[in-house]
Parts: structure tokens; C-alpha cells; sequence
């Protein structure tokens, strides 16, 4: 059988502890720096890949793993999932700022303490693409 593969964004210092990075499959790291210039955090972002039989249970398990304030992302051809601490939402690829659940997830990012400019969703996809080259 061919499965449809997932694809993860996750930052290594999202997370409450790196143990949950070793029950996934690392393709690639990358340091990220920071991008405001009062900002002198850094973050390791890591790309995983997942088989479409094991979506559900890692969603499950980022959920479970991340901190206040941080979400992971995995998407594939048709949708992306945005991944905060006990909740998840499933968004379109094509159209994703055209569905109602675009605005919820921003609103939710927002009030749960992400920036704004990381609560961009669509771009934030063309990033990871780029970066998965895909």
C-alpha cells in the first residue's frame, strides 16, 4: 500500500523536553535566527517526516509535548495541521486564508500568545515548503 507522506514542522525548543524528537523521523535541522532586531532568541527547526498511518498519533504527541506559546505544523498535499499545546486545527492548502478555520486558528494563536507575525499561516507554509523542497 502507498501512503500519502507528512511532512512536520517542529522547533527543537518548543518543545517540554527532546525526547519526543527521538520517536520521529529527522530529515533535517536548520538554526533559525531571529528576525526582530530586540529579539537574540534562536530556535533549531526541524523537519519531519510521517506516514499517513501515524498522523493522528503524532498529532497526539506534539500536542502533547509542546509548550505554552509554540506550535508545530505538518501538512501534505491537501491540508496543513497547525499544532498548539492540547488542540489542533486542519486547514485547506489551496484557499487556506479563505477558510473559516484560518481565522480561528490565527485568533487562537494570537490569544494564546504568539505573535502576530508568526500566526501567518499561508506564508509560513511557503517557508516550510521551501524548506522541505518541496
Amino acid at each position: 500500500m502507498i501512503y500519502t507522506m507528512n511532512y512536520g514542522i517542529i522547533e527543537t525548543e518548543s518543545l517540554k523536553g527532546t525526547s519526543l524528537l527521538d520517536n520521529l523521523d529527522i530529515t533535517k535541522t536548520k538554526l533559525i535566527l531571529p528576525i526582530e532586531s530586540n529579539d537574540n532568541h534562536e530556535w533549531h527547526m526541524n523537519l519531519v517526516e510521517i506516514a499517513d498511518p501515524l498522523l493522528r498519533s503524532t498529532i497526539a504527541l506534539i500536542e502533547s509535548g509542546l509548550k505554552d506559546e509554540w506550535y508545530a505544523a505538518i501538512f501534505n498535499d491537501q491540508s496543513i495541521y497547525i499544532i498548539f499545546k492540547n488542540k489542533t486545527f486542519q486547514l485547506p492548502i489551496y484557499e487556506m486564508e479563505k477558510s473559516e478555520v484560518y481565522g480561528k486558528a490565527k485568533s487562537y494563536a494570537i490569544s494564546h500568545g504568539i505573535q502576530p507575525i508568526y500566526a501567518d499561516f499561508s506564508n509560513n507554509l511557503i517557508e516550510y515548503k521551501t524548506f522541505a523542497n518541496l
